[in-house]
């Protein structure tokens, strides 16, 4: 599959000779995917309200959000058309700035491994370590 290039940390388009560049493998476009898929929060995306991680209840208990968003990005990452299964998932939350550092492999449905090293802001609520 191809796709736009995009830059990994400002979202920018990326232009060669002033023209857009088109993702180079299907590597790259899983990965610009991914990480699109992980940093919209619910709703946020007024074409489809569907897409994007869950915002945390503000009555539910706090032990509970981390594994909720971790979950979340889980099953999001694998509902990815491209993406077999997640096969090594760690998180950590810097709670005072609700910063969320992920790291994964997915392996691709022709058997390629996806690696992908990402932050994004968090939902949760003053954060839970």
């Amino acid at each position: 599959m191809k796709g736009l290039a995009l830059q990994p940390n400002t979202n920018k388009f990326v232009r060669e000779n002033n023209r857009f560049v088109f993702t180079k493998t299907n590597l790259d476009f899983l990965a610009q995917r991914v990480r699109s898929v992980i940093s919209i929060f619910l709703g946020e995306w007024f074409l489809d309200q569907s897409l994007g991680i869950p915002y945390i209840p503000k009555d539910d208990k706090k032990t509970g959000h981390r594994s909720l968003i971790e979950n979340a990005l889980k099953t999001k990452i694998t509902a990815i058309e491209g993406i077999n299964r997640v096969t090594f998932f760690y998180s950590t939350l810097d709670s005072g700035m609700r910063i969320l550092y992920v790291e994964f492999t997915a392996e691709t449905v022709d058997g390629q491994i996806l690696e992908i090293k990402d932050n994004f802001k968090t939902p949760i609520p003053g954060g839970n370590e």
